[in-house]
This record gives structure tokens, C-alpha cells and sequence, in this order.
């Protein structure tokens, strides 16, 4: 089997990336749902943001996994892409309109005062913003696979 390969760089993925994403992010998933336990009260969001966020990086590891062969069965491909990307827009999302103590940095220096948090949500709000539309994509990309058209995947 062929090495998978970034499809922007050529780049050979190496093989422990994608098992090291699904393992980090199934362990965050079964956190959230209440297998490894955890105090309440050591929970900063709720449940459903880091299960979100733990299937992120589970469908990461899978869609590195199952790169090599996007143009085989190009519906799968487009279908953990969507799964990824709307995951990743959902905890973007929650931290941009829903979370309390936001705060702003520039690298490590941290930023202080009213301006702090707002500059934290713009961010994350616009981060959130264009991932609505690149999941948006994804899954119009995943509805013209699953109906036979033929699509880009680099």
C-alpha cells in the first residue's frame, strides 16, 4: 500500500499520524460520553462541544487513513471530510458565541481587559465562519460523489 499523501504537497504522510489522531480523539469522545470518567466541575464546555471536538480529531486520523483511496471510493472520502470539517465548524462555533472567559493572546502574550475577550470571539467567529463554508462545500462535494458526478480531489 502506497504512503498517503497530503494532496495540496505530495508530502507522505507518516503512517503513526492518522492512528495517533483516531486514538487521541476516540479517548476525548469517550470522555465526553461518560466511559473515562471525569469531575463536572473540571469540564470547561459541555459534553456535547468536546464530543464534537474529539470526533474532530477522530475523522482526521480517518480521513488520512482512507487519502490513498479518495479517487476509488470518492463519496467515503467526502463524507469523513464533511463529518471533520462540520465538527471542527460546531466547536468553533461554541467558543466564538457560547463560551465565557475568552481570551486573546498574540503568541504567548497574553491580552488583557474588555478588548481581550472580544478579540478571542472575533476570532474564533470568523475561524467558525470559514469553516461553515468550507463544510458547506464539503458536503455539496460529498452530494455530487454519492450521485455519480465526478469531482476534484486533488
Amino acid at each position: 500500500m502506497e504512503p498517503a499523501r497530503s494532496s495540496n504537497t505530495g508530502v507522505p504522510v507518516p503512517a503513526w499520524l492518522p492512528v495517533l489522531l483516531f486514538a487521541a480523539g476516540t479517548a476525548v469522545v469517550l470522555l465526553a460520553i461518560g466511559i473515562i470518567p471525569v469531575e463536572p466541575e473540571k469540564l470547561t464546555a459541555p459534553r456535547w462541544v468536546i464530543l464534537s471536538a474529539g470526533l474532530m480529531f477522530t475523522f482526521g486520523g480517518i480521513v488520512m487513513s482512507v487519502m490513498p483511496y479518495r479517487h476509488e471510493h470518492p463519496a467515503w472520502y467526502m463524507l469523513t471530510c464533511s463529518l471533520m470539517t462540520t465538527t471542527f465548524f460546531l466547536v468553533g462555533a461554541w467558543a466564538a458565541f457560547c463560551a465565557t472567559g475568552v481570551r486573546g493572546s498574540i503568541g504567548p502574550v497574553p491580552l488583557t481587559g474588555p478588548a481581550a475577550g472580544w478579540l478571542g470571539r472575533a476570532v474564533f467567529g470568523l475561524g467558525a465562519l470559514l469553516l461553515g463554508f468550507l463544510s458547506l462545500y464539503s458536503w455539496r462535494q460529498w452530494w455530487r460523489a454519492i450521485h455519480g458526478e465526478k469531482i476534484d480531489l486533488g
